[in-house]
């Protein structure tokens, strides 16, 4: 009895807390819900605190066993969980048992809902430095339909347009961001490795990506990964990149 009890704490209780204090920090119900069925489980911590405490003499070996029980129980469950959680959260979701967690959002953002299903002919634009959120701005005022990313969501703030939280670096968030079916990625990422995956995502779903170039010698990289536009903000500038950009026919006129 008391394994049942601790291993359907450990179920339950741990995403609910994560489903929480996830979704109090700006993030998504879905990227929420997602995050925490991951941890419905207890690690192989559990078993070294456990086991340092009966080598003491400061817990029973009874202790342990229950602590061995709920480890395999909820190891195997949890897996089941990340293997169907899109499935789950759909079930969730349309019996209207996750609408408590809109109350828990950040009131200070306002995030557009669209589903990605609803996204079509749009610019992903990735990283909301200085750069991001110029060309953001940029886009949307010349009629685009813009999808910023970024994976910290007070950057989000006060942004015209369609926002998302996640880290690109994971197809599913490219898969949820719609990027199959955008006109174009932009990213204004500095960091080498993320634009290089990006640039061999868009390669993939054969969609034109224009990328931040943040040292000229990995530029031959993204050449070979097809990227269709390389920005130096330091020497073209940001208004000349989008003209640029306008006359290659991704933009609007």
């Amino acid at each position: 009895f008391t394994t049942l009890i601790l291993a359907l704490f450990v179920l339950l209780g741990n995403p609910f807390i994560f489903l929480v204090l996830i979704t109090r920090m700006g993030y998504r119900r879905r990227t929420a819900f997602l995050t925490s069925v991951t941890v419905a489980q207890i690690s192989e911590f559990s078993f070294i605190f456990v086991g340092l405490g009966v080598a003491t003499n400061l817990v029973g070996s009874d202790i342990l066993s229950i602590t061995a029980l709920v480890g395999v129980v909820t190891i195997a469950l949890s897996a089941y969980l990340i293997i169907y959680n899109l499935q789950l959260y759909e079930w969730l979701s349309a019996r209207g048992w996750l609408n408590w967690l809109d109350k828990l959002s950040d009131p200070g953002q306002d995030e557009p809902q669209m589903h990605a299903s609803e996204l079509f002919d749009h610019i992903i634009v990735v990283g909301m430095n200085t750069l991001g959120r110029k060309l953001v701005c940029d886009l949307t005022t010349r009629g685009e339909t813009v999808l910023a990313i970024d994976t910290d969501p007070h950057k989000l703030q006060g942004l015209p347009g369609l926002m998302m939280i996640g880290n690109v670096e994971y197809l599913s968030v490219l898969e949820e961001a719609g990027l199959a079916r955008a006109k174009m990625l932009v990213s204004a990422l500095y960091i080498e490795d993320a634009n290089d995956l990006l640039a061999y995502r868009c390669k993939q779903f054969k969609v034109p990506c224009a990328v931040n170039v943040v040292d000229v010698s990995v530029m031959d990289n993204l050449v070979d990964l097809d990227a269709a536009f390389l920005m130096v903000p330091k020497v073209d500038g940001v208004k000349a990149q989008v003209q640029k950009l306008r006359e290659m026919g991704y933009l609007k006129a």
